[in-house]
């Protein structure tokens, strides 16, 4: 089964061997070993490789792993891998990878499993003859081509069928697109004669040299294809460069070479077996002669390969995978005859003589040229050493310690320097940084809080003591001279000026300068570079400052040390590890910082001290001393690897990303794993992820991130990952979608309106069926009052009628389609209001039906409710207004249900729906001379523009409401009334028609107090 363990915290830097004069340079590129107790499956390892997602694959004599950076995920004979030692990783035109293993078998990794090549059996007729497969090509047409040592090149075509190379010894070249296969067959009888044959379009070329076997080295040969037409062949001890099928050249070469990988500038890497180390080499020239440099001694090398960012891994044999972020960070520490790992302090004399100060005290001196570190004679009474510069023009070192000393010969004592006037005895001068002056003085800073002082370059003298001004106890920390011969003082409280025997604040032009002030520099223009405790760095130059801190990009706001350069460059030291910020023209503009770690190679993140040359930069740490290459800073891009889901987990159910198209609305609670795979910054990623693009970033180094219960909708979780020089990644997107419960679609909304509509119109139905029974009991039984009954049936005939016709299918049809419409246009709130105006409207109805006459009160409600439903269904293109005389009591005053409705429908569809303008319709209720006055007026179309559209509209609808109103009214009303219903256009004084006027006139009985 797939295993996944866990790596420590902990980095390790492996130093793999001591100091070797002469054959190395006394330092080692800064290694990070993993080991079994990393995860690795077995501390043999024989080849690595980087696939196309970025993972690493270590082959092992107990199986396969694949590293992401954080774990080692193991594959075994539970995975399908039933050979466990495999030898050789390759990758296919289609990118997938193969493996070769001790038994001959070939496996492949495909869809993330591994499976057997289908022809394996075919491999194993020749089990007996062979040592192992080598190396093997797969092509476009599915045939595979491998190479057995000691039987020859075996090749399989898809269909199975297969073919081995003639069988004649020495050592066969198979050249296939960009990859070669090479197998060695023994010769027994020519001990001194060897082949090659170049096979080629089934052609081969033959070239023949003499070897002569050396017998300390072993019977394995390694080919290496250096360009198009240049090999390396070497073999039992012997080194053969073939160039256009011609030897070149051919050395005895000892070792046992099992790796080369050629870099971008040209030098060889090769690796050795039987612990001969890791060598590097300028030049196939340099090769033939011999000139070369011992990266790693004493181990046994079995592959070596560059991953996607340049960096270095390292197959061993005895001694797991070797990861190596940057070469250009060389370590030294005790193991290269340094006494301890705590620098203190550095020193540069020239580009090739470095000082090291330790905490104990002592000073070592380093000449490059012949590789070998010093020891200075100092007294044993010192102790730490707090500070060292090399003055050129004296050409003297100065230290500080208990006392400040000058060195007058770098391989003399020191002597002390006499106190100023006598002010203080040389035992009580006790300087912790030293800072060389823009003229003859040597400015240092007392300990605890003794001040500052100037001593003489030339004498050695003291000139000044802060001392001597009884300026009380200062504490200062830093102290500098720019190039104007300003002296600037760095205490506790923020930054000075020492002039004319007084300190003088500075103008404070922000607010960082009044904090401590731990370290002070200037650039080639002048601007001042002012490190604080906490409060990162300042450039400050003709009264305008730029402040840059963690938010910009600086590893830590706490300054310890700061060096600039011959290039400008800035070196800012903290407990934290380096930043090396790089200004494009000056600090007001964009500037780059790069952040160095132990996780790139640092011995530690605390850096005690910073000194440069033309060619290296040296750091002090607390725990050793390292060199960095210029080009370390010099470097413009840096890969930034977008992250990888690992995991995604629905409700704990594992689900691969295909899955989470559509989740059901319960599976809301998401669990999201992701890694970058950016092996340099060995596990340290900071990520920040957000949810949806409204989101807000959160920023964590976990790796995992879980939300829970997520309301129904769609989502976008994006992930970015920041590289070591604080950079952030493109996004890695993953998109799903939390379906909403049925009844929240709008399919099941539909169908509740539905099924509410029906059984209204089924209530509706039954009702007016009772209705009519009632009616014809009643007609039964007053046969004797026949024309009284004729004359009832009619009304209620006339009543059913206008009842049908004011709440007809034509208008119930049209507030379906006005529900139907605001649920496709997931309208819910205004569906649902819609909906409960419509019922309410349907209830008043049905309850209404069977009473002849209602109050005032209820004529106008229902009006109010129909005109509502109107409104929304127009989309509010019309206002109204309902006025009832204030003389008048609702309550007291009745008259026919539903009897003003069809002239207000009628001003709604045949006035103002047409006129293309905002309507408005007023009704106003008055009594006058014991009628009820009731008027409609409308700004519509007017009535002879009405009449037109009438005859020319569909006779679908045929508008009834209006003459069963006047039947209803002529037949309600006391004979002589008259007309009862007046209609009149209004029109402006040019004639153009304003609206239309409708009066209806109804009699008020007793009931009606008139």
């Amino acid at each position: 089964m797939k295993n996944r363990l866990r790596l420590p915290r902990i980095y390790i830097v492996v130093i793999l061997h001591f100091f070797i004069i002469g054959l190395c340079s006394a330092q080692s590129p800064a290694f990070r070993q993993y080991t079994t107790d990393d995860g690795l499956p077995s501390m043999e390892t024989y080849d690595c490789w980087q696939d196309k997602m970025g993972y690493i694959w270590v082959a092992t004599d107990n199986g396969l792993c694949r590293f992401n950076g954080y774990e080692f995920e193991h594959f075994g004979i539970e995975e399908g891998l039933k050979d466990l030692t495999v030898f050789k990783i390759y990758e296919d035109y289609k990118e997938d990878l193969w493996f070769t293993t001790l038994s001959g078998n070939i496996y492949q990794f495909k869809n993330e499993q591994i499976q057997p090549y289908t022809y394996n059996d075919t491999i194993q007729k020749y089990a007996d003859k062979f040592e192992f497969l080598k190396h093997i090509h797969l092509d476009t047409s599915g045939t595979i081509y491998t190479a057995v040592n000691g039987l020859g090149l075996l090749k399989i075509s898809a269909n199975g069928k297969s073919k081995l190379s003639e069988q004649i010894c020495g050592t066969f070249i198979l050249q296939l697109d960009s990859t070669i296969l090479v197998s060695g067959l023994p010769c027994r009888k020519e001990k001194s004669l060897r082949s090659i044959y170049f096979i080629e379009n089934d052609t081969s070329k033959k070239i023949t040299y003499e070897l002569v076997p050396k017998e300390t080295s072993s019977g394995q040969s390694f080919t290496y294809q250096v360009d198009k037409s240049t090999f390396l062949l070497w073999s039992r001890g012997n080194l053969i460069c073939i160039k256009d099928y011609e030897i070149a050249w051919q050395m005895d070469y000892p070792e046992t070479i099992t790796a080369i990988l050629r870099e971008d500038s040209g030098s060889f890497l090769i690796g050795h077996h039987f612990k001969q180390g890791l060598s590097r080499y300028e030049s196939l020239e340099a090769i033939k002669k011999g000139s070369k440099t011992i990266i790693i001694p004493d181990i046994s090398i079995s592959s070596l390969m560059r991953d996607n960012t340049g960096s270095l891994w390292i197959s061993t044999l005895e001694d797991g995978l070797l990861f190596l972020p940057d070469e250009n960070i060389q370590l030294f520490g005790k193991n290269y005859g340094l006494p301890t790992n705590k620098i203190s302090a550095l020193a540069l004399k020239n580009e090739q003589d470095l000082f090291v100060g330790f905490k104990k005290g002592e000073v070592y001196y380093r000449n490059e040229s012949q590789n070998k570190f010093y020891q200075l004679p100092i007294s044993s009474k010192d102790k730490e050493i707090y500070s060292l510069k090399y003055d050129p023009h004296h050409d003297r070192l100065w230290k500080a310690s208990i006392r400040v000393y000058l060195g007058k010969d770098p391989f003399n004592n020191f002597s002390s320097i006499p106190p100023y006037k006598k002010l203080d005895k040389p035992e009580d001068i006790s300087i912790k940084k030293l800072f060389l002056g823009q003229g003859d003085t040597l400015w240092g800073t007392a300990t605890a809080t003794g001040g500052f002082y100037g001593i003489d370059r030339n004498s050695g003298n003291m000139v000044v003591a802060s001392r001597q001004w009884n300026w009380g106890a200062q504490r200062v920390f830093s102290i500098f001279e720019d190039f104007q011969k300003r002296v600037w003082v760095g205490k506790n409280d923020g930054l000075y000026e020492f002039k004319e025997d007084t300190l003088i604040t500075a103008n404070l032009i922000h607010p960082a300068l009044s904090y401590r002030i731990e370290e002070i520099g200037q650039l080639k223009d002048s601007t001042l570079v002012i490190g604080t405790r906490g409060k990162g760095l300042l450039f400050w130059k003709n009264d305008k400052t730029v402040h840059l801190t963690t938010s910009n990009g600086l590893i830590s706001d706490i300054i310890r040390v700061l060096h600039i350069d011959a290039l400008d460059r800035i070196w800012v030291g903290t407990p934290h590890g380096l930043s090396i910020i790089s200004l494009q023209n000056n600090p007001n503009e964009q500037v780059k910082i790069e952040n160095l770690t132990k996780e790139h190679g640092l011995p530690a993140n605390e850096i005690s001290a910073i000194t440069s040359n033309g060619e290296n930069a040296w750091i002090g740490t607390i725990k050793g001393l390292a060199s960095i290459q210029k080009k370390v800073k010099n470097q413009q891009v840096v890969y930034t690897p977008k992250p990888v889901f690992d995991k995604i987990y629905v409700n704990g159910d594992a689900l691969s990303i295909t899955q989470l198209s559509k989740l059901p609305y319960q599976k809301n609670n998401i669990q999201i794993k992701f890694f970058a795979l950016n092996f340099k910054l060995d596990g340290q990623i900071e990520y920040r992820y957000r949810i949806n693009t409204d989101g807000i970033w959160t920023t964590t180094s976990e790796r995992t991130t879980n939300y829970g219960r997520l309301n129904p909708g769609n989502y976008q979780f994006e992930v970015q990952a920041q590289n070591e020089i604080g950079q952030w990644s493109e996004s890695t997107i993953l998109t799903f979608k939390i379906k909403a419960p049925f009844w929240q679609r709008w399919w099941f909304i539909l169908i509740c309106v539905f099924l509410l509509i029906g059984i209204g119109f089924k209530f509706f139905q039954n009702r007016t069926t009772q209705l009519k029974r009632e009616a014809t009991l009643q007609q039964l039984r007053a046969e004797k009052m026949e024309t009284q009954l004729q004359f009832e049936q009619e009304i209620n005939h006339l009543e059913q009628a206008a009842l049908r016709a004011q709440i007809n299918p034509h208008f119930i049809f049209n507030c379906l389609n006005s529900i139907q419409s605001f649920i496709y246009d997931n309208d819910k709130v205004r569906a649902v209001h819609y909906l409960s105006q419509f019922a309410e409207l349907i209830r008043r109805v049905l309850n209404i039906s069977l009473n002849s006459k209602i109050d005032l009160k209820e004529e106008v409600e229902l009006l109010t409710i129909y005109l509502d439903l109107e409104k929304m269904r127009f989309e509010e293109e019309f206002d109204y207004e309902i006025v009832v005389d204030k003389s008048i009591d609702p309550f007291t005053i009745s008259l026919p249900p539903l009897l003003i409705q069809p002239f207000v429908e009628n001003a709604i569809i045949h006035g103002l729906s047409v006129s293309g303008r905002t309507g408005k319709i007023s009704i106003e209720y008055l009594i006058k001379e014991g009628y009820l006055i009731v008027s409609i007026e409308d700004n519509g179309v007017g009535l002879n523009e009405s009449r037109n559209l009438k005859k020319s509209a569909s006779n679908l609808h045929q508008p009834v409401g209006m003459s069963i109103t006047r039947k209803r009214l002529k037949l309600i009303q006391p004979a002589g009334t008259g007309n009862a219903v007046k209609a009149e256009e209004l029109k402006n004084s040019d004639g153009s028609v304003l609206g239309t006027h409708v009066e209806v006139k109804i009699k008020l009985d007793e009931e009606n107090n008139t």
